[in-house]
């Protein structure tokens, strides 16, 4: 990471310099909206100015008023709402890398696609690495650059959605991707397209 041996990092600096999202979001229920996005720069020892301002920028990225929510505990959050806060808390302390594992899984579909266009603009704005898990093919085709399909815990394989579209290399991949299939190719075109339109 950033050319350095993870192996011969501290795990826990390790640990808070990547970002998580979570399907479960896994919002702390005991602190405020504030704290749970604040928490890991506090734990990085930034000052409480910062951190407070880092907070408010970071709600207005993820499209919730400072305000409105900086008081609010998670439970009383709508989970499109604790979905976006995960993200915020995400990237809070600025990560080379963000993690995130089914994170959009149990949000409904108008949400769930307001999520995917928040994060495509968030991790364009920020230029952060992103490691998305996902067993939905149309979202992982509309968001990813490289996409690494797998079965069974082995790679079937790695490219662009292009590149898996127009040569799968298994027919596992072929099947999965329904390569060969104009009306789908146009239908994932058309939703990365929309998807990437301010």
């Amino acid at each position: 990471m950033d050319e350095t041996d993870v192996t011969q990092l501290d795990a826990v600096q390790l640990r808070r310099s990547i970002g998580y999202v979570i399907q479960a979001v896994g919002l702390f229920a005991n602190m405020t909206v504030a704290q749970n996005v604040g928490v890991v720069p506090s734990l990085l020892g930034w000052n409480r100015r910062d951190v407070d301002a880092r907070v408010d920028e970071l709600l207005q990225l993820v499209g919730l008023d400072p305000t409105t929510y900086r008081a609010r505990r998670p439970s009383a959050l709508s989970g499109g709402e604790a979905q976006r806060i995960g993200v915020a808390r995400a990237i809070a302390a600025r990560p080379r890398a963000l993690l995130m594992d089914e994170p959009f899984g149990a949000v409904d579909v108008v949400v769930r696609s307001a999520l995917q266009r928040e994060l495509v603009r968030i991790v364009g704005e920020l230029h952060t690495t992103t490691m998305f898990v996902t067993h939905d093919v149309d979202e992982a085709f509309r968001l990813a650059d490289r996409i690494v399909v797998m079965r069974q815990g082995q790679v079937e394989q790695s490219g662009t959605p292009f590149e898996l579209f127009d040569s799968p290399a298994t027919p596992y991949v072929r099947d999965l991707v329904h390569a060969g299939d104009n009306v789908f190719r146009r239908y994932f075109l058309r939703g990365r397209e929309l998807l990437r339109t301010p």
